[in-house]
Order: structure tokens, then C-alpha cells, then sequence
């Protein structure tokens, strides 16, 4: 079963919350393409274990509070990335 089917059909638990690495990789959700997020699984074992585990009901084994992404200032960003960043928000 590929990941993207294995998330179609997840029993989350009650008590889930979304693991850092998730929101860094997939934002506010997967976006339908399989192929690349089992891409993605291929070249992370260690959230492919952690993903295949939420996925049948246990928490994630990793971090859940945001401290494990990155967060850098607006003013440190290159030009590109604060327009990307604009982008981002005014789309959201």
C-alpha cells in the first residue's frame, strides 16, 4: 500500500497532533500526489515509521509543538524568500 492510500484510509487518534517534520514537509495538507510523497517517505525513514505508526492510531513519537522548525526572522530573509513568504500568506 502506497503512503497516500495508507493516508486516505488512517484512524488518527483521538488525541493526535500533527508532528513537526508533517507541517514543515506537507503544510496544511497532501496534496493528492502520491508519487511524491512517497518520494518524500523513501528518503525519511525515520518519519515513515513515525507516519506509518499515527496512521493506526498512536501519537507521533516526535515533536508536536513547533520546536523543531525553523523560524527565521522576516528581515533575515533574502529577497526571494520574503516574496515568496508574501505569496504564501496572502494565498492562505
Amino acid at each position: 500500500m502506497s503512503y497516500y492510500d495508507q493516508y486516505k484510509n488512517a484512524t488518527f487518534a483521538q488525541d493526535y497532533q500533527t508532528p513537526d517534520w508533517y507541517r514543515q514537509n506537507f503544510g496544511i495538507g497532501i496534496d493528492g500526489n502520491g508519487a511524491s510523497m512517497d518520494a518524500y517517505f523513501a528518503t525519511h525513514p525515520a518519519e515513515a515509521a513515525d507516519f506509518q505508526s499515527i496512521t493506526r492510531r498512536p501519537t507521533s513519537q516526535m515533536s508536536t509543538n513547533g520546536s523543531t522548525l525553523l523560524k527565521t526572522p522576516f528581515a533575515n530573509m533574502s529577497q526571494d524568500a520574503q516574496g515568496t513568504t508574501l505569496k504564501t500568506r496572502m494565498l492562505s
